[in-house]
């Protein structure tokens, strides 16, 4: 892994360490595995309505937000793996938004583990250097096809596929601090 927040993985330079990060959280939460995708496939909105969750972490002053846009019916099927109860439950209806909240707030702090260096070598207790890490609360907010669309085709966004659902993935750096998504 990269020890900068946003930069590729050494293990995988062609996948950015927040894709990793998502992929990863997904696979602990809630037992979901991705796949990569085309871009050409998932301009398109899906049909269900759509949603973004962001999420801002920062290490030692630099940081960025890094956001997922996906269907409710994945939010929905997030939330079946890990209460236990079927995709089309009204508890997990209700549950959506949240857990892809949480998912964001789980794939920061991954994030931040990946980007941090290890501790230094011949520390006393495995403690390096001290660092300054921050990792802001996850907002989300519905999303329009046009607003889906600009982020399918933003550079910066990787695309994924889950539970046959598509996930766009991208990391904006921000240095203000700043939660806001961009319109």
């Amino acid at each position: 892994m990269s020890n900068e927040i946003g930069e590729s993985s050494t293990a995988a330079p062609t996948v950015p360490v927040e894709v990793l990060a998502i992929v990863e959280s997904l696979e602990t939460m809630a037992f979901v595995t991705c796949d990569p995708a085309e871009r050409a496939d998932v301009l398109n909105a899906p049909a269900e309505p759509q949603w973004t969750a962001i999420a801002y972490a920062m290490q030692d002053g630099r940081g960025g937000l890094i956001e997922v846009a996906t269907s409710m019916a994945f939010g929905q099927v997030l939330a079946a793996n890990m209460l236990a109860l079927a995709p089309d439950d009204p508890e997990c209806r209700a549950r959506a938004e949240d857990v892809l909240r949480e998912l964001l707030n789980v794939a920061c702090g991954t994030l931040l583990r990946h980007a941090l260096p290890p501790a230094a070598a011949g520390s006393t207790g495995g403690a390096g250097p001290r660092r300054t890490v921050f990792v802001g609360l996850p907002g989300g907010k519905p999303l329009t096809e046009a607003a889906w669309q600009q982020i399918a085709e933003d550079p910066k966004t990787s695309a994924l596929f889950a539970e046959g659902q598509p996930l766009l993935v991208r990391f904006n750096d921000r240095i203000d601090g700043s939660t806001e998504l961009p319109e």
